[in-house]
């Protein structure tokens, strides 16, 4: 029996959730993918058995005519999309990201020749909220496309709680990354012989300086060994510079962005991970953190403010509200590496709330949920 076709329309963003969909789906359809030639850069997505279509990128849109080239470059990419289905056939539409508002201006035109499906990451880009974090022209366009789709994926379930109730779409789950046994036991294996306590800065980068600064002062006055790591872009020269002493331990920071695999890399072999956050954001409630599955999947105790503490049971929280609580977190958390109590203390606790996201657990899950799918909404 021929295979039912799926196209995953996917933006530069979001490469963790797009591997994962076109790995797993590819094992029992035939996928198309829908997405910018960067992507191939990302991830080795030319190993998979899949189609590849590009899409042309669009840049800024600050000023009119840098506007009226971007709504030109989507309605081209809107054309391909549809004759792609019209010709290969498309059964069913995944959009994972939709931020372009000349996109989503767009889109329902494709709708109508096929089941799609949204996958949502912050609920306020899509409905109107008292937050205003998105314009009324932006919401309105995702709210607008949303009415034709047959549902939406949600990439954790206390997102789609809120999301069943402003949405009215019938919602589904599925996480923003899946952990795997090997990275788990590569990374216990890793972690049993390194004797220097690291922990990876996340989300650093230089519109973060304000949150970094007073996190290196505290790092500052500790005077036992550790390793600090800032992953994501940090040149600004309020930064120390790399190998700089911070107190008893070192830091290293970058001056490029790094790619997917290095990020991964570092993360998995830090004991630990601090956390920064878009001030103001509906964090654990509207939206989840990209950073909260990065460390859930790989069993890493992620330290945060309170405040940003979401229900995510995968996660293993260590939470403070004062720089002096972090200071002493901190300090607890280097005595496990120095004193050998950091497997039992911190990892295995971690590792079994990662063992809830193994990929296929989620498998399962998003076959059951597409084959739903395909049998109550007919075309």
């Amino acid at each position: 029996m021929d295979k039912k076709t799926i196209c995953i329309d996917m933006s530069y963003r979001h490469t963790p959730l797009d591997w994962n969909l076109a790995k797993i789906l590819s094992r029992t359809f035939r996928v198309l993918v829908f997405a910018p030639r960067s992507k191939l850069r990302q991830r080795p997505f030319s190993e998979l058995p899949i189609q590849f279509f590009p899409k042309m990128e669009t840049g800024l849109s600050t000023t009119l005519g840098q506007k009226i080239t971007n709504y030109r470059t989507e309605r081209q990419n809107i054309y391909k999309l549809q004759n792609i289905i019209r010709e290969e056939r498309v059964e069913l539409l995944l959009v994972t990201t939709l931020f372009n508002q000349f996109y989503a201006l767009l889109l329902p035109k494709v709708e109508r020749q096929t089941k799609t499906l949204f996958f949502v990451h912050n609920i306020d880009a899509w409905t109107r909220t008292q937050l205003h974090t998105f314009s009324r022209l932006h919401v309105f366009l995702k709210h607008r496309a949303l009415k034709k789709a047959q549902g939406l994926f949600y990439i954790h379930n206390y997102v789609k709680q809120n999301g069943d109730r402003l949405l009215k779409k019938p919602g589904f789950v599925f996480p923003y990354r899946l952990s795997s046994y090997s990275n788990l036991e590569k990374r216990e294996k890793f972690l049993q012989a390194e004797q220097t306590p690291t922990f990876a800065l996340c989300g650093s980068n230089p519109h973060r300086i304000p949150q970094i600064l007073p996190i290196l002062r505290t790092f500052e006055s500790i005077e036992k060994p550790f390793h600090l790591v800032l992953l994501g872009k940090n040149s600004a020269p309020e930064i120390p510079q790399n190998g700089t002493r911070l107190g008893g331990g070192t830091l290293t920071r970058f001056e490029n962005y790094l790619s997917e695999e290095e990020y991964e890399q570092w993360l998995q072999e830090s004991h630990f991970a601090l956390g920064l956050f878009q001030q103001g954001r509906p964090y654990g409630s509207w939206m989840a953190s990209g950073i909260e599955f990065d460390t859930g999947v790989n069993a890493v105790p992620f330290i945060v403010p309170e405040q940003y503490v979401s229900p995510n049971p995968d996660v293993h929280f260590l939470s403070y509200q004062t720089p002096t609580q972090l200071r002493e977190i901190l300090l607890e958390c280097i005595g496990s590496v120095q004193d050998k109590r950091y497997q039992d203390r911190f990892f295995h606790p971690a590792r079994e709330k990662a063992l809830h996201s193994l990929e296929n657990t989620w498998e399962k899950n998003l076959l059951d949920t597409l084959e739903a799918i395909f049998t109550s909404h007919p075309r």
